[in-house]
């Protein structure tokens, strides 16, 4: 895409580099490269010696090199704005995902299969996994053209390129700010774009998001660029990306989708403060991602027909809007609802504090700015507001997907928005200096996403500074625990590999870990056994003695005879004693010391 925009708009791409190595602060522009070092150096320190130390340091090195930059602001070249957004955000992306050996997160381990299904044939084929995960190109394709043309390792595809190429993205939300900001006030709108949780802490587990906000960002950045796209080509830039946007991930693009149909409607519809919008869009535009979309994602495989069920669903259950219980549980905590910790309520509030600034933004634009901002701009913030109070206040669809991966991004719109809210408020209690009041809120922002708020308050929640608690036990994999899954799958190997072929059958035997033990089981390819998590409703103890099944007990059970398992939808902990009739006339066939495995061979 980016050699079809070369050849298209040639002229457009000049570099315009005007850095003066000659003065005092000079380390303004060289301080940041080292940054992605240091993630890299810290995450090896963290793995090997436990050692967080120097991913704290890194962590406020960011923090004081971005009051710097607001305190030399008047004595440093513009461009040094956009060489620190990249080096921040390529910095805390990689302390998250260099993390482990291995992939983080929850999504994207059947993102993993469908990118391993297609690298394994060399060719994209629907027909050999029908998922939606197949037809989403940036899950399955896209990675395959990596791996073959870069040849590492496939779990590095994920945990380098990918994280290389969403770093793109804050750029284009800086682009965009600069447009109707300053130079120093569009960097803090992409900071905050930047210092969302999503961003960091789930970037690791939205594998189609990723592609699909690079592509969506692009082509914000071009839309609002007006003589770009009323050049030939600039629409035909813009058109390439949007389709880039629909098969990358089918959410992000029904949301580009509602962004710009109601942008339309409101260049027909016009009256009161809304008669003088004007849009470079046309309705033709509109229906030729509609019909792209619904081939894509009905013809392709069935999650369109999906999309309708959710939508029929979420009016359906309009009867429980008055009813709390009915949202998210994501959605309750922004409310105040089910914290748990300080730290928790300090992020949340925070988060709260932050969405007030961008709703104060938003409607102060559109009564006081309307001449110095963008008219599509402005209705786009309003629309974005809508569909974040939507996805919160409606009961079902926000357990369908998720209000922070939403947020994340809108905030490619609504970002210099908060800028704009936190400007207005400084005149109103006649703050002399904006930064007072903008890079405290960012910094809290940046010690919350990260979890040093956690860790300063004692509170081990983040994976990345952490080797102990809950969501180190989730994602950290062990060597110990993928070599052990690897040779149960060779013990099964001519077994195993008939049901890795035909993802509609599964293997004749069954395997038994507790409920974060089966992400570890995926690394042996086991991608087709029965697995069954350790729950009271889904072993059947009187047909136990009849079955061929092993046990699969990975370090955390081993270590502390523990294991995890889901109780009415509730992640809770128990001694592992309470299954001890799965060990009965059960042998240990393996044991590398961390990881075991027992097998029952059935009457």
């Amino acid at each position: 895409m980016l050699i079809a925009a070369y050849k298209i708009n040639k002229e457009s791409f000049t570099a315009n580099l005007e850095l003066n190595f000659n003065n005092s602060y000079k380390f303004t522009v060289l301080l940041p490269l080292i940054f992605p070092f240091l993630a890299v150096l810290g995450t090896y320190f963290m793995g090997h010696f436990g050692s967080n130390l120097l991913l704290l340091f890194l962590i406020f090195l960011i923090a004081a090199y971005i009051l710097i930059l607001a305190y030399l602001k008047n004595n440093i070249s513009g461009n040094t704005y956009p060489i620190a957004l990249l080096m921040i955000s390529i910095s805390l992306l990689f302390v998250h995902s260099l993390t482990s050996n291995y992939i983080l997160g929850r999504d994207v381990y059947s993102e993993y299969f469908a990118f391993q299904m297609v690298l394994k044939n060399l060719s994209w084929n629907i027909a050999s996994y029908r998922s939606v995960l197949t037809a989403c190109l940036s899950s399955s394709l896209l990675p395959t053209i990596y791996g073959v043309l870069l040849n590492i390792n496939s779990p590095y595809i994920f945990k380098l390129v990918y994280p290389l190429l969403f770093s793109i993205t804050p750029l284009a939300v800086f682009s965009i700010s600069k447009k109707y900001l300053s130079n120093q006030y569009a960097f803090f709108a992409a900071l905050y774009f930047v210092f969302q949780l999503p961003f960091i802490d789930e970037s690791q587990s939205m594998m189609r998001q990723i592609i699909a906000m690079v592509l969506f960002s692009l082509a914000l950045m071009i839309f609002l660029e007006k003589e770009l796209v009323n050049r030939n080509n600039g629409k035909i830039i813009f058109i390439l990306l949007m389709f880039g946007v629909v098969v990358s991930h089918y959410t992000s693009a029904y949301i580009f989708l509602i962004l710009f149909s109601i942008l339309l409607l409101f260049n027909y519809v016009k009256f009161g403060l809304f008669k003088d919008i004007k849009t470079n869009l046309s309705l033709t535009l509109i229906i030729l991602m509609f019909v792209f979309i619904f081939f894509w994602y009905s013809q392709l495989n069935a999650s369109f027909n999906s999309t309708i069920v959710v939508i029929h669903d979420t009016f359906k259950n309009l009867v429980n809007f008055f009813d709390i219980e009915a949202r998210d549980q994501s959605v309750l905590i922004t409310m105040g609802q089910g914290i748990s910790n300080i730290a928790e309520m300090i992020r949340i509030y925070t988060y709260d504090l932050t969405f007030i600034f961008i709703a104060l933004g938003v409607v102060y634009s559109f009564f006081k700015c309307r001449k110095k901002l963008d008219s599509e701009f402005t209705i786009l913030g309003i629309v974005c507001i809508a569909l974040i109070v939507s996805f919160a206040v409606l009961p079902y669809i926000n357990s369908k997907y998720g209000n922070a991966r939403l947020f994340l991004q809108v905030t490619v719109i609504i970002a210099p928005f908060m800028v704009i809210g936190l400007i207005y408020t400084a005149k109103k209690i006649k703050l002399k200096h904006v930064s007072y009041l903008i890079l405290p809120l960012l910094l809290l922002q940046l010690f919350n996403v990260t979890f040093v708020t956690d860790q300063l308050l004692g509170i081990h929640t983040s994976v990345d500074l952490n080797n102990n608690g809950d969501r180190y036990n989730e994602f950290y994999i062990h060597d110990s625990e993928v070599s052990s899954a690897r040779w149960l799958f060779n013990e099964n190997k001519e077994r195993s590999e008939i049901y890795s072929t035909n993802t509609s059958i599964y293997a004749p035997y069954k395997i038994y870990s507790d409920y974060f033990g089966t992400k570890r089981l995926s690394w042996g390819y086991l991608y087709n056994v029965h697995y069954f998590s350790f729950t009271f409703d889904s072993i059947n103890a009187s047909l136990i003695p009849n079955q061929e099944y092993y046990v699969y007990l990975w370090n955390y059970n081993t270590e502390k005879n523990e294991i995890y398992y889901r109780s009415f939808n509730k992640l809770e902990q128990g001694n592992l004693g309470i299954y001890g009739y799965l060990f009965k006339n059960s042998e240990k066939i393996y044991d590398n010391g961390f990881s075991d495995i027992y097998y029952h061979r059935g009457e």
